[in-house]
């Protein structure tokens, strides 16, 4: 049995989690199909059991899983094999403004700022930069 701390209880309450749970939905915020959920721009609503199962529905089979190594993908209706879904290395360039990637990548003429996550670790105040836009 697994039990739950106060302190756990207290961050659940101040981040609303058992509020929440507490309230009973009001069956007019549920919605029942896709349709309304894909119009839905009240965030107070919730996706009700039907509309969820017409997603699944509509999914033609295809589940998600996992395979034996851990790594997520889907399984086609009828299949037992999990197909990973494909995800590039992460490698940490380090710090610096400028990078030589040919050495990881050998389609590197082909990548877009897309394929990139840049983490800004520290900026210096009085350069022009507008800390609150990154």
């Amino acid at each position: 049995m697994k039990l739950i701390t106060a302190n756990k209880l207290n961050k659940f309450w101040k981040i609303g989690v058992l509020v929440a749970l507490g309230k009973k939905i009001d069956a007019a915020k549920v919605l029942t199909t896709v349709e309304q959920v894909e119009a839905n721009t009240d965030e107070a609503n919730v996706a009700g059991a039907l509309a969820l199962k017409e997603v699944n529905n509509s999914l033609g089979g295809l589940s998600f899983a996992q395979d034996a190594e851990g790594n997520w993908g889907y399984k086609p209706s009828g299949a037992d094999t999990v197909i990973p879904f494909k995800s590039g290395e992460i490698i940490d360039l380090g710090t610096g403004t400028s990078w030589d990637i040919s050495k990881y990548y050998s389609g590197y003429d082909k990548l877009t700022s897309d394929n990139f996550i840049v983490e800004v670790s520290s900026l210096k105040s009085g350069h022009g930069w507008d800390s609150s836009r990154v």
